[in-house]
């Protein structure tokens, strides 16, 4: 009987410890769009790199508006792949510029690089470098 119990203590532990595990990491559905996010960082590092090669064919000024040029022909997205919203680009200064995306857990999107991400946004903040 006391070997029952203590089985049926571990057991509960064991289930609890589960539970908890569950509860702190979000469980599958958190890490699918945890997935969905770190696409769209992606996403917006192509794009980072579009502006740039459009920059550097416009003598080191940032375009007004991003797009695929013959000149800087690239397979990118210019769209979420999992809502169809467009991401934005935004002009900040002559050498600084936005990219944005609707993130579902943008407080757990972590950049380590000199890009600032604003997770109240959704945008990261680069800076051109010619």
């Amino acid at each position: 009987m006391r070997k029952n119990s203590i089985l049926a203590i571990i057991s509960v532990i064991a289930i609890g410890m589960a539970v908890i595990g569950l509860v702190v990491s979000g469980g599958p559905s958190v890490g699918k769009a945890e997935r969905r996010d770190q696409a769209r960082i992606e996403d917006l590092y192509e794009l980072r790199d579009l502006t740039f090669c459009l920059a550097e064919t416009a003598g080191g000024i940032l375009p007004e508006t991003i797009n695929n040029s013959d000149t800087c022909a690239r397979d990118i997205t210019f769209n979420d792949p999992n809502t169809d919203k467009p991401y934005s680009y935004e002009l900040v200064s002559d050498r600084s510029y936005k990219l944005c995306a609707s993130f579902e857990y943008p407080e757990r999107i972590f950049i380590f690089d000199t890009a600032a991400f604003d997770p109240t946004t959704g945008c990261i903040q680069f800076t051109y470098r010619p």
